[in-house]
C-alpha cells in the first residue's frame, strides 16, 4: 500500500486498543442479530475508552 513502517505500526496499535476494547462489551451485545437499542448503541460506540 505504500504505507510507511511507522503508519503501519500505527494501525497495528490501533487494532489492539479496538479489540481490547470489546471486552467491556457483552457478548450478548456483540452478538445481537436484531438492532441495538440506545444504551447498547452507546455501550459499542464507547468500547475503544475502555
Amino acid at each position: 500500500m505504500g504505507w510507511t513502517e511507522e503508519r503501519c505500526k500505527m494501525l497495528a496499535m490501533v487494532g489492539l486498543v479496538h479489540d481490547i476494547g470489546k471486552i467491556a462489551v457483552p457478548a450478548e451485545i456483540l452478538a445481537k442479530p436484531t438492532r441495538l437499542n440506545t444504551t447498547e448503541m452507546k455501550m459499542i460506540q464507547e468500547h475503544a475508552q475502555a
